[in-house]
């Protein structure tokens, strides 16, 4: 079985996911999809992939590849997906004493603007790429 794991990052993003033992071994093994990292997973995924595990950070592409190629996919996310008390969401700008009450109002915030881009219509890029991937989908059928 061939497993596609896609992350994006830094040493902490990636080394849990390919047990590199130092930021240049973990660099060279995602080497390949920095500069053009949706045409990367797009050619990994469609060169017999399996499964694809997919970070948080490039979760959206993952996903849309995967989906696209018929391929079966999971979320391995190294921090919450979902809003809770315990921690901000990902991203959020370090600073002050948050509670869990102001963790998980953070949160929601975030859910529900990642909502409203997922409902906006009209990308140029998105369409552009899912055009891509449906040909790459019709040439390996």
């Amino acid at each position: 079985m061939r497993v596609l794991i896609v992350t994006a990052g830094s040493r902490g993003d990636v080394a849990p996911f390919t047990a590199a033992p130092s930021p240049e071994a973990a660099h060279s093994v995602f080497a390949a999809f920095l500069d053009e990292l949706g045409e990367g997973v797009l050619s990994a995924a469609a060169a017999g992939t399996d499964v694809l595990l997919t970070a948080f950070g490039p979760a959206p592409l993952s996903r849309l590849v995967a989906a696209g190629l018929g391929i079966p996919s999971a979320g391995v996310y190294l921090a919450p997906g979902v809003p809770t008390g315990e921690f901000p969401p990902p991203g959020r700008p370090a600073g002050g004493e948050l509670t869990a009450a102001d963790n998980v109002a953070a949160g929601e915030r975030t859910t529900e603007l990642a909502r409203r881009i997922r409902a906006e219509d009209g990308s140029a890029a998105v369409i552009s790429f899912v055009t891509r991937l449906e040909a790459q989908r019709e040439s390996h059928s």
